[in-house]
């Protein structure tokens, strides 16, 4: 049972406060809410009928919801780009357009949107890194048409099986605040996660918070090499509480932010091989943010076919806080920071880069450095095929026994095992050649195929030295299903990968199928 403490239910509170930020005066609204799939198009079937007939569309009071705050005022393109850009955020819409009509002495607002297949019974299944996985249940991404998020299902993978319900469910109180829900009963423990969560959901959003209690028990298991692996017991504690500001908003948005954040972690059951110890940490923080405004509009990113939204201008965060001491760790400091930016090289090359880092130090423990840059690189050779290249760089210095730094199958090195190879500074080089096919089955699913190789290492010492260790290979084909229609928004990767290495426990092949969010 989890106790929910005062601090917890006043800034739950704070967060209901109704927005008192408003315009003198707003435009009249008119809501066109189209069904999923276009009836009078050519190829239209039964099926794309039936689906129409049971879908229940999106409110009118969801949309509203959406846009009480959004759209209060509007001042020209910009503002109606973000209010399209907002609506098409939500799963359960795969499009939006948002025009501003002042022909009339009363300015209309036209919002159209287009709805996404909400309702989904999930069957997953699949294999990566030498290990099942399986999960059956029912998704709703807009119950009752209302924006409701609710997802229960049974699952089994490599660490746990058990039935998880995550729920997302919109408060209607005219800002955009959402109660979050998570409830997870497993064969080796439990967690219950409850909050509230008030998102900056527009540039000019005036504030932004967050309240979120986690608690869990669980038995977790660090893989390692062919086959390898170890077992131990922990107990987690972590509460979140911030609230940032916005204070200036001309060539980039600049936001102020300042929260609580506890992380507790009781092991038990501990191995020989791990040096695992408890901490409490509870930080008092302080940050900044810079975003300038630079989005566009993209097709065939991570997506086949789809409208993409991405901001290529600057966005930078950074904070510092302090734990203080208690019976079980040393006063600690900490800052932590992100950077990311886009650059669209001509028409046919796009790259998307960031970087993320977090410095902790103590007296018992020292320095922790945790370090990560990712770039990616779209180059669009012609209309049936593109090159990409993905590389991935992190360090991690003096980590925590039961958050190591690996590089395996999940960390999506193909034909690998979980966790194969741990260390200090890792590689990670993906190239993948592309293939569009512009096939689209029954206006449901669009096809795509790829080509590629990985090469990777890891370096530097680590509690669970690799018994093979250099240089990692894999080479592979895959095929790829994006649903159109689904609110998901979910790619089926199908891939045949063989590693290439000296460990002959190594399998020759791997048939890895699993559902991702990106080509």
């Amino acid at each position: 049972m989890v106790t929910v403490s005062r601090k917890w239910l006043y800034a739950s509170l704070l967060l209901a406060v109704p927005q008192a930020f408003a315009c003198e005066s707003t435009p009249q609204r008119e809501y066109i809410v189209h069904p999923i799939f276009d009836e009078n198009e050519a190829e239209t079937y039964w099926f794309h009928r039936l689906a129409n007939y049971l879908h229940i569309d999106t409110r009118q009071s969801t949309l509203e919801n959406e846009l009480a705050y959004l759209a209060t005022c509007i001042e020209g393109s910009i503002d109606l780009d973000e209010v399209a850009r907002h609506l098409r955020s939500k799963r359960y819409i795969r499009d939006a357009k948002v025009t501003l009509d002042n022909s009339s002495e009363q300015p209309v607002l036209k919002v159209e949107t287009w709805d996404n297949w909400s309702l989904l019974p999930t069957l997953d299944f699949g294999r990566k890194g030498g290990k099942n996985h399986f999960a059956v249940g029912i998704k709703d991404r807009n119950l009752l048409g209302y924006g409701i998020d609710a997802d229960f299902e049974y699952f089994s993978d490599a660490q746990r099986t058990g039935y998880k319900l995550d729920m997302d469910i919109p408060l209607y109180l005219g800002y955009n605040a959402n109660a979050l829900v998570r409830l997870v009963d497993n064969d080796d423990g439990e967690q219950i996660g409850l909050g509230i969560n008030k998102p900056f959901v527009s540039l000019g959003s005036r504030w932004g918070g967050l309240v979120y209690t986690n608690h869990e028990k669980r038995i977790d298991t660090l893989f390692y090499g062919a086959s390898g692996e170890v077992n131990f017991a922990q107990e987690v504690h972590q509460t979140n509480l911030s609230y940032g500001q916005l204070y200036a908003a001309d060539d980039f948005v600049k936001r102020w932010h300042i929260g609580f954040e506890q992380e507790k972690h009781s092991f038990t059951d501990i191995p020989a091989e791990l040096a695992l110890q408890d901490r409490d940490l509870n930080f008092i923080w302080a940050g900044v943010e810079w975003l300038q405004n630079d989005f566009h509009v993209l097709q065939d990113v991570h997506l086949i076919g789809h409208i993409e939204d991405f901001n290529l201008g600057w966005q930078l965060k950074l904070s510092a806080g302090f734990s203080p001491s208690n019976n079980t760790t040393a006063q600690t400091w900490q800052t932590r920071g992100s950077v990311s930016k886009g650059f669209s090289l001509g028409e046919n090359w796009l790259l998307l880069s960031k970087a993320n880092w977090r410095w902790r130090y103590n007296n018992d423990m020292g320095h922790q450095v945790l370090a990560s840059v990712q770039s990616e690189s779209f180059y669009t050779l012609n209309k049936t095929f593109a090159w990409y290249t993905g590389v991935s760089l992190d360090v991690l210095n003096n980590a925590y026994a039961d958050e190591p730094l690996t590089l395996g199958g999940d960390s999506d090195f193909r034909g690998l095992p979980l966790q194969y190879q741990h260390g200090e500074r890792t590689v990670k080089i993906t190239n993948e050649l592309r293939y569009y096919p512009h096939i689209n089955l029954w206006r449901l699913f669009e096809l795509g195929g790829a080509a590629f190789y990985d090469v990777g290492r890891v370096s530097g010492d680590a509690q669970i030295m690799p018994a093979y260790p250099g240089w990692l290979q894999s080479v592979g084909i895959g095929a790829r299903f994006f649903s159109t229609h689904s609110s998901d928004r979910q790619v089926v990767h199908i891939d045949l990968a063989h590693p290439i290495g000296d460990d002959p426990n190594l399998d020759n092949f791997e048939i890895r199928v699993e559902v991702k969010h990106a080509f």
